[in-house]
């Protein structure tokens, strides 16, 4: 062998190294008739605790907790068999998929599956070349993403606090739960009302400013077990768990006091004077009710 062609030859033979034995990803070829490996590289022990030799035996499949195929705008698969079906007939030329998979001491890990098809020297596919890689904080910062998105289209612009919609879905869950418990559940509304708006500038702006400071009152009175929500422009609701109408009386009382008292200001600096409607229900857990 000439010196040129020794030379690209170790160049590959450190490139596969490295791509077999320093890599994060997981290279493989798998067979379709079998199913079986018949090649994984050793960076598969870093990956999911198992050697290239115990995959040969064990069927990943068994480590496989959920998929979801990527194309399929991750939807949970429920049945293999017609992705295989598609895949050994041709039909899929890129096959992408996310496992949540086992690892062998136990933890739960999210794998990315990126393969093509194998063929042999007459151009039938006898199977799948692809790699596999941990995806586990990719995913965790995705939900994280998602979660604060959901929370954002739940929540008041001006306020900052939950809206009507997320209250009526506590609600049912604190019903479902005094059921359990057997204790009571009671909500206490209230409702501003401020008059001479029309003749400040910017009245909505001025309106936004003093919902805002009676919503920051409000959140300041209550309990840190209460739940408090904007229900529209001008009305909060809070709910109270194990807490009798009879009890939240002097609570509503108490709060509605602190609200009156409170000196509230346009953002120009002026005084203006407010009116404050509240109500009580409540739901013992033997009272079938909905929210």
């Amino acid at each position: 062998m000439d010196s040129f062609r020794l030379k690209e030859f170790e160049r590959l033979k450190d490139e596969l190294e490295l791509l077999g034995n320093v890599s994060s990803d997981a290279v493989y070829r798998l067979r379709y008739d079998t199913m079986q490996y018949e090649y994984i590289s050793p960076s598969v022990a870093r990956l999911l605790g198992f050697t290239p030799e115990d995959l040969m035996t064990l069927p990943l499949r068994s480590l496989i907790l959920e998929t979801r195929v990527v194309h399929d705008a991750f939807t949970p698969v429920e049945s293999y068999e017609p992705l295989e079906q598609q895949r050994i007939e041709g039909r899929t030329l890129r096959w992408q998929a996310d496992y949540l998979m086992m690892t062998r001491d136990g933890r739960r890990i999210w794998v990315s599956d990126v393969s093509y098809p194998w063929f042999d020297q007459n151009g039938a596919i006898i199977g799948s070349i692809g790699t596999l890689r941990d995806i586990s904080d990719r995913v965790a910062a995705e939900e994280q993403a998602r979660e604060i998105a959901a929370k954002a289209e739940l929540q008041d612009e001006y306020t900052g606090l939950p809206q009507r919609s997320w209250f009526f879905g506590r609600l049912e869950e604190e019903l479902r739960r005094i059921r359990r418990t057997r204790r009571d559940v009671t909500i206490a509304t209230y409702c501003l009302h401020v008059s001479g708006l029309d003749d400040v500038p910017q009245p909505n702006h001025a309106w936004h400013h003093v919902v805002g400071v009676a919503a920051s009152l409000l959140v300041g009175a209550v309990r840190n077990t209460d739940l408090t929500a904007i229900m529209d422009a001008q009305t909060f609701a809070v709910i109270m768990p194990e807490t009798s109408p009879e009890e939240a009386v002097f609570a509503v009382e108490r709060l509605c006091n602190t609200i009156l008292q409170h000196p509230f200001r346009l953002p120009s600096g002026n005084l203006i004077g407010i009116n404050l409607f509240s109500g009580i229900a409540g739901a013992r857990f033997d009272q079938q009710m909905d929210a």
